[in-house]
């Protein structure tokens, strides 16, 4: 019990303060078998210099807790000392952990070693654990668009359909099934920006898109009713989730500024619009080289921030509105503007 008070004082305390130079042997950690199931027991190998003090400790977020001399600590604040204990004369510090039930989900791992003479903490480096069986889908969403064009706002050019399910363990594959019964496989999503940290860490995001310019010529493909999203994890075992779209669509936003086809806008503008019947909007503005400014939430004036688009250029400016048909499902109305900057 010393020890372990003493452990976590060291992790919990020391991680900000100073203390003595760095040992010199930098000492590294492994998890054997790292994809493991409750039941299962997990050895955990940390090596440093013999007779060392070690410690190893988790976390279920990496957000990094801070730094110790330099080093980072890549555990995030529910940080929990799981074993401690004194380096071999093989060099090896090794503990083993039977799963117990109901743990799920991505563990991060991090260790220690010091001196018995020093407080001065050698960092291993960061390692996951990926804890399955018996796992479930975390997320399930469908949303459902009408495109329009804004010279022509009463006429729908196309559709848009996305559908995500996700874990917080790694998935191995998954589709998804509408109200009529047709399958469609999904895709891991690949983000084009930094992945959000959820509490659980990252989640695992399949995807489903559908897009067209055919009007509303195929929007009986994704009619009102039930989705069924299943997902099989890497030991064969499966899960499912369902996902409610219905309800009504808001109307179409309506640009007050820019005026539709704007020429020698200014590069900070001021984005006005209407719409009813919707819950949120996003607001998107780009050019050739893709997203230059986004907007999520309620307001429909929104500013872009001075000078940030290009001058003398073309730009889009899309606009959606989006009804909540269901928890975390939505109908939404989009409408797009070309645009032109000035000098």
């Amino acid at each position: 019990m010393r020890r372990a008070l003493v452990v976590c004082l060291i992790f919990g305390v020391i991680l900000f303060t100073a203390g003595s130079a760095l040992a010199e042997h930098v000492p590294w950690l492994s998890v054997t078998p790292w994809l493991a199931r409750a039941g299962d027991t997990v050895v955990f190998t940390l090596t440093g210099p013999p007779g060392y003090e070690a410690a190893l400790a988790y976390s279920f977020s990496s957000l990094g807790f801070g730094q110790l001399n330099g080093q980072h600590v890549l555990l995030g604040p529910d940080l929990t000392v799981l074993a401690s204990g004194t380096v071999g004369p093989g060099g090896a510090f090794t503990s083993s952990v039977q799963i117990p039930p109901g743990v799920l989900g991505e563990v991060f791992l991090q260790g220690a070693v010091w001196s018995p003479e020093s407080s001065a903490m050698t960092l291993t480096n960061g390692t996951a654990l990926y804890i399955t069986g018996g796992g479930r889908i975390a997320v399930a969403d469908v949303s459902l668009g009408k495109k329009y064009g804004c010279e022509s706002p009463t006429t729908v050019e196309g559709i848009e359909f996305r559908a995500d399910t996700g874990a917080f363990t790694p998935i191995r594959e998954a589709t998804m099934q509408t109200p009529t019964g047709t399958t469609y496989r999904m895709r891991p999503f690949v983000s084009e920006g930094p992945p959000v940290m959820t509490p659980s860490g990252y989640p695992y995001i399949f995807e489903f898109g559908y897009d067209d310019q055919a009007g509303e010529t195929n929007l009986s493909l994704f009619p009102d009713g039930t989705y069924t999203f299943t997902a099989t994890f890497p030991d064969g075992t499966t899960a499912t989730a369902t996902a409610v779209l219905g309800g009504a669509f808001p109307s179409v936003p309506t640009f007050v500024s820019p005026a539709c086809g704007a020429m020698g806008v200014s590069r900070g503008p001021t984005i006005q619009f209407t719409a009813s019947g919707a819950a949120r909007f996003e607001v998107g503005v780009s050019e050739e080289g893709g997203r230059l400014w986004y907007y999520s939430g309620t307001a429909t004036t929104v500013t872009v921030p001075s000078n940030l688009l290009w001058p003398s250029a073309a730009h889009g400016i899309r606009i959606d509105a989006y009804a909540q048909s269901a928890t975390d499902s939505w109908k939404s109305t989009f409408i797009y503007n070309s645009i032109m900057t000035g000098p």
